[in-house]
């Protein structure tokens, strides 16, 4: 990956361990400055956002894919961050407590904990680094960040922002990685004293197994399962506008995000009112008559009876994506394996349609068995249809899923535990029949759906700046911010 010219490389133990270094020498320079100064040099970040705001919404909206809008409003929910911890920070000094029993008085001395880390998640790729970054360095702790993977320009911007600050060299380092590999390494290094770590709840379980073991302070923000209570006095049209805005805010990809509902029982029927009134009638979608019939008389060409059930079968293989698509490689799955599910539904009459495109692994010729991924009459249209009107899907991890899940289809997922692509390799299933997604797939396993070559290791350094004129391979290690970023 290339941000402004510079390449973004995967850190080495020995990266990390220079970045830890780094950290702790940042630390002794940063808990010696005034509280005074920390809180100007914060308030001073928050204007370098402004300044940079644009250009930050950009690469934000670029890698992530939230609409700038939500960008813009993310970056200025981060400036209030550094603002208000700026002012904050100024505040933090020696104070006396007086003892109401003997006279006695005492002096409470606030001290940093040192070496932070922070972790972070890939939603909310601005907020969340600040919400860590700027309480940290206004209590006088420096902090190794690592990023989302997926989203590593905006925490690289905010590096070469505190760096343009003027923050001192190893008081911010920052990392990227495999996360699991990452936190292994960091977890065991006793320099680090505090952990904060924004992700899913099964990593966060084992984490907080790891914190434990080394005593390390500990702070989760993890996923919701939110319900939104609906009484019977609500103002029904604020309340839906309200709840619409909150459910779809980023995608829907948000903690706290509203995920059922609970209506008083007295206006439930005013709410359903509403809705017929904007014409829903199902929270799924459905096909129009017109459309059923142009689906119908395909399957008739296919040889299928008009009164026959069907199910689908969407089989992820190795291949998908092509050589630089394995990082992802757990939902992949070898379509042959499915034999035995595919029989058990011809026996009780059904048909089962295979889906996918020509790169699949052909299926043997059974009855009733259309490998529709192979066929002539492969579309995007009749992959719509055949989703919608099955029986269920059966599945991988899989974007196909979706479709039959946008009409109300049962969705049989395989290879899908939860949300593992967040912690796929921090948590390997403890058996054999989820542990092989987990292994790197042999090229020569399945046909290839991109003939690009591998892509070469970047050997490029990370740093807040470079020199002029230098490419990401020459880039300083040495930046103001810390040997590894800002």
């Amino acid at each position: 990956m290339q941000i402004d010219g510079a390449k973004i490389s995967v850190d080495t133990k020995d990266d990390l361990e220079e970045a830890v270094k780094s950290s702790s020498a940042g630390f002794k320079v940063w808990r010696n400055i005034s509280a005074e100064k920390k809180g100007y040099f914060l308030i001073k970040v928050a204007e370098k956002l402004k300044e940079k705001k644009d250009q930050m919404s950009k690469i934000m909206t670029l890698e992530q894919g939230k609409i700038t809008l939500e960008a813009s409003l993310e970056i200025d929910r981060a400036i209030d961050a550094f603002q208000y911890n700026g002012e904050r920070a100024k505040k933090i000094d020696d104070y006396v407590v007086a003892d109401r029993e003997n006279g006695l008085k005492t002096l409470i001395k606030p001290h940093p904990v040192g070496v932070t880390l922070g972790l972070t998640a890939w939603n909310f790729p601005i907020i969340l680094i600040s919400r860590k970054l700027a309480p940290a360095l206004a209590a006088g702790c420096s902090m190794i960040i690592k990023p989302s993977e997926e989203t590593p320009g905006t925490a690289v911007l905010l590096c070469k922002i505190l760096e343009e600050a003027g923050l001192p060299k190893g008081v911010v380092n920052l990392v990227f990685g495999v996360p699991s590999e990452i936190s292994d390494f960091l977890f065991e290094k006793n320099e680090i004293r505090k952990v904060s770590f924004t992700g899913s709840v099964p990593v966060g379980k084992l984490l907080a197994k790891k914190a434990a073991s080394t005593l390390k302070r500990f702070t989760l923000e993890l996923g919701g399962h939110s319900p939104a209570i609906i009484a019977d006095d609500a103002n029904i049209d604020n309340t839906l506008d309200i709840l619409t805005g909150f459910k779809f805010r980023n995608a829907g990809q948000v903690c706290i995000a509203p995920s059922r509902f609970f209506i008083h029982e007295k206006i439930y029927n005013q709410i359903e009112i509403e809705r017929g009134k904007l014409g829903i009638e199902s929270s799924y979608f459905k096909l129009s008559d017109h459309h059923r019939e142009m689906g119908l008389q395909a399957l008739k060409q296919l040889g299928v009876p008009g009164d026959a059930w069907y199910v689908t079968l969407h089989v992820r293989e190795p291949g998908f994506r092509g050589p630089e698509g394995t990082t992802e490689d757990w939902r992949n799955a070898n379509p042959l394996d499915y034999i035995k599910a595919i029989k058990a539904v011809t026996k009780a009459g059904g048909w089962v349609f295979r889906m996918g495109d020509p790169s699949m692994t052909p299926l043997p010729k059974m009855p009733q068995v259309i490998d529709y991924a192979l066929n002539e009459i492969r579309c995007d249209w009749m992959d719509i249809f055949l989703g919608a009107t099955c029986k269920f899907l059966i599945g991988t991890g899989s974007g196909y899923y979706h479709i039959p899940a946008f009409f109300g289809v049962p969705c049989i997922m395989t290879n899908f535990p939860g949300f593992a692509w967040r912690w796929r390799r921090i948590a390997p299933a403890p058996d054999d029949s989820l542990r092989a997604p987990y292994r790197r797939p042999n090229a020569s396993s399945a046909p290839s759906r991109a003939s690009a070559p591998a892509p070469t290791a970047p050997t490029a350094n990370r740093s807040c700046s470079s020199t002029p004129g230098s490419t990401g391979t020459s880039a300083s290690r040495s930046a103001s911010c810390g040997k590894r970023g800002a």
